[in-house]
This record gives structure tokens, C-alpha cells and sequence, in this order.
């Protein structure tokens, strides 16, 4: 895919944001669903359960998802992801009240798959609007407000719940679904965005792409790191204490925002390897500082170091894939990567939702630092192997 527009900072990098900042609102707040769950009488097992169909619903999508993106262009997915998670919301409200039916696990999995389809076409836009030599940049800036949406999302759905309550929470975020749907309609199939031809085996070849494997591997790994306080924190605060949870969230995004804005080009300039080590070793710093935490300072100072791992970490990950994956098969690549993202959430619901369920909510955190402990190793064992391409990594 060719880059027609060599600026970055065009008129459709500024609607994006608009639109991703709306979509992330929906996402933080999966925050605030183990409280949902809960009141419907849900066990710490089914809290895990409930993440992870979120998740799975997502993973699962992939496929589709990709073949839809390099069929029809990033646009259609856009609105369809968008409305399907202003529809889910509205869905939990009609049936409130009634426990966790059937019909509730069906809007879980809606709401998965309308993100998964979402969240693949957006940085698959991202990555083919960027100039090459500045697409980890592209996708950092790209997604910046959706870091931002974590400054105000879930402390804003913890207080909406905790005043007006869960009915009030599943309104506003109808709404917010619904502007995302208005958003991506505003987006023109033009340029880099116009549909590709697609075929199984170009699915089947963007799959079997041996540099691939690797970004998946570390998608997989990122997520587990930053799923496992949207989906265990609020139930791990309010066991010991702690209110105002939420503010976790804040400063995860306020710290991944400030570095994300001194750090976009780093991983252009100095290679992703370089950047994503210490990011990793943040994630674990983070996780370890939240199951000593007992009050919200804890909290903050865990936020702050995950959201400035989150914040190069992942343009990094994601940018990786898109420059590792065939030419006829960016949009699979995309929806492949944030796919094995979503396969690393479920992981960690299903897994570690069985632990909390166990041993307690605390003993989840110890349990998910091994992911980005492992991301480390791997990242150390590809060094080793590889200590020329590390010397040139400016241009790795």
C-alpha cells in the first residue's frame, strides 16, 4: 500500500481522533462491567468469564474482520464496529436486573466482536495514512486519544455508578457509541483507504509469514500486561478499601500520554527493540507496585509506570506488524495482531479469573507479571541471537 499523503497531520488524523477518543470511552469503561457482574450476582470466576467473552468475541472476529478491511476498505468496518458497541450497552439496559442470562453472555460477545472489528480497522487506517518512515509515530499519534479516554472514562463510570447507578452508566454509553457511528461515517474511502482485492490465500500467506510470529507473541504478551487491571482492579479495590479505583486509570494515561508525546519517534529513530525492553520492565514494576498497594497512592504510582509502558509499548507492537506483514495482506496482519491483543485479554479473564476465584483478587497481579517478564526474555533471547541487526536498529 502506497502512502499518497506524506504529511501526517491531515484533516482525517484529526477526525480520527475525535473518533477514537469517543470508541475509547466504551473501551476503558470495561472497567466498570466486573461491577456490573457482581450485581447480578456473578462469582470472581464469572467476572474472568465475562472479560474473556469480551475478549474471545474479539479474537474470534479476526478473520472476518481482516477479510472485510482488505475487501471493502477500513470505513464499513469502521461504522459497523462503532454501532454494534453502542447497541450492546443499550441491550444490558433493557435487561438489568434479570441476572446474567443468556442474553447478556449474547451482548458480551456483540460488544467484543463490534471492538474487535473497530479496533483492527482503525490502526489499520493509522498505519496506511503514515509516511513509512514515520509509521511508528503515525500509530502512536493515531491512538493517543484513546489513551486520553482514560483520563476521564473510568473515573467517570465509577462515579456515575456510584451516583446515579448502573442504569445511568449503560445510557451514557449508548450515547457515546452512538456518536463514534455518526463519527466514522464522516470518513471518505479515498486514497490509501480504497478497497483491495482479497482471497483466502492471501489470508492463508499473511498467516503463515515466519516474521510475523513474532509481533503476535508480543501482542499476545502486551495484552495480558494491560487488560489485567480493566478487568480484576475494581473488585481488588473494593475488597481493600480503596476508593476512587478509577484514578488508576487516569494516571495510566496521563503518564502514557507525556511519553508518548516525548517518545513518538524513538522507535523510528533507535528501533523497536530498544523501546519495548524497558517498556516491558515497567509493565512488571506496575503490576508488582498494585499488589502491595492498600490505598489509592499505590495505585497512581502503578498507573503512572503501566501507562508509560503502554505508551510506546504499544504503537511499537502494532507498527511492527504492520511493517512485518505482505503487502496484500496489511488489513489481515492488523486484524491478526490486535487479534492475538484480544487472544492475551481472554488468557488472562479465563486464567486469571479461575485464580481470584481460588486464592483472591490480590494473588491475580504476582500471576500476570510473568507476561511481560516473559515479553522481556524474549526480546533478550532476540538480541542475543541477533547483535548486528540490534547495532543498526535505527534502521530495524
Amino acid at each position: 500500500m502506497k502512502t499518497a499523503n506524506q504529511q501526517l497531520y491531515t484533516p482525517t488524523f484529526f477526525l480520527a481522533l475525535i473518533l477514537n477518543f469517543t470508541v475509547g470511552l466504551l473501551f476503558t469503561n470495561n472497567a466498570i462491567y466486573p461491577l456490573y457482574v457482581e450485581s447480578q450476582g456473578g462469582s470472581a470466576a464469572q467476572i474472568g468469564l465475562f472479560v474473556s467473552a469480551y475478549a474471545i468475541a474479539a479474537v474470534l472476529s479476526r478473520p472476518l474482520v481482516g477479510m472485510l478491511i482488505d475487501r471493502f476498505g477500513v470505513r464499513l468496518v469502521l461504522i459497523g464496529g462503532s454501532l454494534l458497541m453502542a447497541l450492546a450497552p443499550l441491550g444490558f439496559l433493557t435487561i438489568l436486573g434479570d441476572g446474567l442470562t443468556p442474553l447478556a453472555w449474547t451482548l458480551r460477545i456483540a460488544q467484543g466482536f463490534g471492538f474487535g472489528a473497530y479496533f483492527s480497522a482503525f490502526f489499520t487506517l493509522a498505519a496506511q495514512m503514515a509516511p513509512t518512515a514515520r509509521r511508528n509515530e503515525a500509530v502512536a499519534m493515531y491512538g493517543i486519544t484513546g489513551l486520553a479516554a482514560n483520563l476521564v472514562g473510568p473515573i467517570m463510570g465509577e462515579q456515575i455508578v456510584r451516583i446515579w447507578g448502573l442504569s445511568e452508566f449503560f445510557i451514557t454509553m449508548t450515547v457515546a457509541g452512538l456518536i463514534a457511528t455518526f463519527v466514522a461515517t464522516r470518513f471518505k474511502t479515498t486514497g490509501d483507504m480504497e478497497p483491495s482485492s482479497f482471497s483466502l490465500r492471501t489470508f492463508a500467506n499473511t498467516l503463515k509469514t515466519r516474521q510475523l510470529h513474532f509481533p503476535l507473541i508480543l501482542a499476545m504478551l502486551l495484552a495480558i500486561s494491560f487488560s489485567t487491571p480493566s478487568g480484576f482492579l475494581a473488585p481488588l479495590a473494593g475488597n481493600r478499601g480503596i476508593n476512587g479505583f478509577g484514578l488508576y486509570f487516569t494516571s495510566y494515561a496521563a503518564a502514557g500520554i507525556t511519553l508518548r508525546l516525548i517518545g513518538r519517534k524513538w522507535a523510528d529513530h533507535f528501533g523497536w527493540r530498544r523501546i519495548l525492553i524497558p517498556m516491558f520492565c515497567l509493565y512488571s514494576c506496575g503490576l508488582t507496585i498494585i499488589y502491595f498497594s492498600y490505598s489509592i497512592s499505590g495505585l497512581i504510582l502503578a498507573g503512572s509506570l503501566t501507562g508509560s509502558a503502554h505508551g510506546l509499548a504499544f504503537p511499537a507492537v502494532t507498527a511492527l506488524g504492520y511493517t512485518m506483514a505482505p503487502d496484500k495482506g496489511k488489513g489481515t496482519a492488523m486484524a491478526l495482531v490486535t487479534g492475538m491483543m484480544d487472544f492475551g485479554s481472554f488468557v488472562a479473564g479465563i486464567i486469571l479469573g479461575q485464580i481470584a476465584q481460588i486464592f483472591g483478587f490480590s494473588v491475580v497481579f504476582p500471576f500476570a507479571v510473568l507476561a511481560p517478564l516473559t515479553a522481556v526474555t524474549l526480546l533478550v533471547i532476540h538480541v542475543a541471537r541477533n547483535p548486528q541487526r540490534f547495532a543498526r536498529m535505527a534502521k530495524s
